[in-house]
C-alpha cells in the first residue's frame, strides 16, 4: 500500500516538472564517458557549443527526438565543464539574420526524407552542432540525425575539440 501511495504522489507532482524525464534504459543520455569528462577537466579556454536546429514541430517524425537528445548532451557537458562550457541553441528559420549568421559559419540545413501515408515527404531542416574552443577556428558536426546516439555524439564532440585544439578548420 505504501508503494502505491508513493507512486500516486510522484505522478501527481511529476506534472509540475515540465520537460523532466526518467532514464530507465541502458543508454543514459545525460551520462558522459570518462574520456569526455577528462577532456572537460583539462579545458584551459572557454568551450562554446552552438546547436543549429529546426523547431521540433517542423521536424520529420524521425528527427523530432534528436533536438532533445542533443540538448540533454549539451546540458551534461555544461554540468561537467566546471564553468568553462557554454552553449546556445539557434533556430535559423525564425529569423533571416540567424540564417545569415549560420551561413557565415558554413552551417546549412539538409534535406530529410520521411515516409508519410503512401508516399515520401522531404523537408529542409537544421541539425548541426558547432564547437569553438578559445581563439581557435570553429568546427562543425553537420546533419545530426536519429542514428547519432549519445556515444557517437560525444565522440564527435571530442573529435571536434581535438581538431579545434590543433587549430584545424574542419567540417566533420
Amino acid at each position: 500500500i505504501l508503494s502505491v501511495l508513493v507512486a500516486l504522489f510522484a505522478a501527481r507532482d511529476a506534472r509540475h516538472l515540465r520537460g523532466a524525464r526518467l532514464e530507465l534504459g541502458d543508454v543514459k543520455l545525460s551520462r558522459l564517458t570518462d574520456e569526455t569528462r577528462a577532456r572537460l577537466a583539462s579545458l584551459k579556454d572557454r568551450l562554446f557549443l552552438t546547436y543549429y536546429v529546426s523547431d521540433r514541430a517542423r521536424m520529420p517524425s524521425a528527427l523530432r527526438r534528436v533536438e532533445r537528445d542533443v540538448t540533454d548532451l549539451l546540458e551534461a557537458l555544461k554540468r561537467a565543464g566546471g564553468g568553462k562550457v557554454e552553449d546556445q541553441i539557434v533556430d535559423p528559420d525564425t529569423n533571416p539574420d540567424l540564417a545569415k549568421f549560420a551561413s557565415k559559419r558554413a552551417v546549412a540545413p539538409f534535406r530529410s526524407r520521411s515516409v508519410e501515408r503512401d508516399g515520401y515527404s522531404e523537408k529542409t531542416v537544421w541539425s548541426t552542432l558547432t564547437i569553438s574552443y578559445g581563439p581557435r577556428p570553429e568546427a562543425s558536426l553537420p546533419g545530426i540525425g536519429p542514428d547519432d546516439n549519445r556515444l557517437a555524439l560525444q565522440s564527435g564532440v571530442i573529435e571536434l575539440f581535438d581538431r579545434s585544439v590543433k587549430g584545424v578548420h574542419v567540417h566533420v
